[in-house]
């Protein structure tokens, strides 16, 4: 059972764009696994304007399951919706996870056994189920995000963190820069505000339906030379930043 700490000061957000095959799934397995287990703690669902019919999965749950709906008429994006659900939570710790499935929600209290000393504790891909291409570029960008920052991170845009309140109040007012890795520029700054991170390993699946939207194979090299353009641009904002 987690610490009595934790009563009243937990949030999970999810946020979901199109995930009609596994969003009931994915909010049940949370629902009993986390939110029934931590008394007073508030479950956030963040739509996004979906057109697979996830909105009415979404509305027929909440009628039995209590969460916070948040639904969106017209696609956001996923920085954006990422910006809006973190800014939704009032409690002093959040949680945050994609929602295609591919973890197990009852390893949140792993990370919560860590949140005494970290200001942010990230849960990172133990024997990755993703494909080949995936695994090689996530390998490479996590190395670049070291050669450039000297922050070493197994899975710097994993989807399944628990962030202290205190460091979404200061950090994401200034998360503007990457659409595609905004989990990554979050991570960044509060790394170069001094805050204090940890990864630990968590279990992760094959996904359950669906494809990740953004990283087909065709639209890799636009995505990728504007990741790296991010990071630059972040890295010399940074360096001016501290010459002042």
């Amino acid at each position: 059972m987690p610490d009595s700490r934790v009563e009243g000061n937990f949030s999970v957000i999810i946020p979901v764009y199109n995930e009609a095959g596994a969003i009931e799934g994915v909010i049940r397995d949370f629902y009993e696994k986390v939110i029934k287990k931590i008394p007073n703690a508030k479950f956030i669902i963040a739509e996004d304007g979906s057109t697979d019919g996830t909105k009415e999965i979404l509305n027929r749950l909440n009628k039995e399951i209590p969460f916070i709906l948040i639904s969106s008429r017209q696609r956001k994006g996923y920085a954006k919706a990422f910006r809006d659900g973190l800014s939704i939570a009032r409690t002093e710790l959040v949680f945050f996870s994609d929602s295609d499935g591919q973890h197990d929600p009852e390893e949140v209290f792993k990370l919560l056994k860590e949140v005494d000393s970290n200001d942010i504790v990230s849960g990172y891909k133990a024997h990755r189920r993703d494909p080949i291409h995936r695994v090689v570029l996530s390998r490479a960008y996590n190395f670049l995000i070291y050669l450039l920052f000297g922050l070493k991170m197994r899975d710097i845009d994993s989807g399944f963190k628990l962030i202290k309140k205190e460091v979404i109040d200061d950090i994401l007012s200034g998360v503007t820069c990457m659409k595609y890795c905004v989990m990554s520029e979050f991570i960044l700054k509060a790394y170069l505000n001094g805050y204090k991170i940890k990864e630990i390993p968590v279990s992760h699946c094959p996904r359950k339906s669906g494809k990740t939207g953004i990283f087909g194979l065709t639209s890799l090299p636009r995505i990728i030379a504007e990741v790296i353009k991010n990071l630059f641009e972040i890295k010399f904002s940074y360096i001016k930043h501290k010459s002042k």
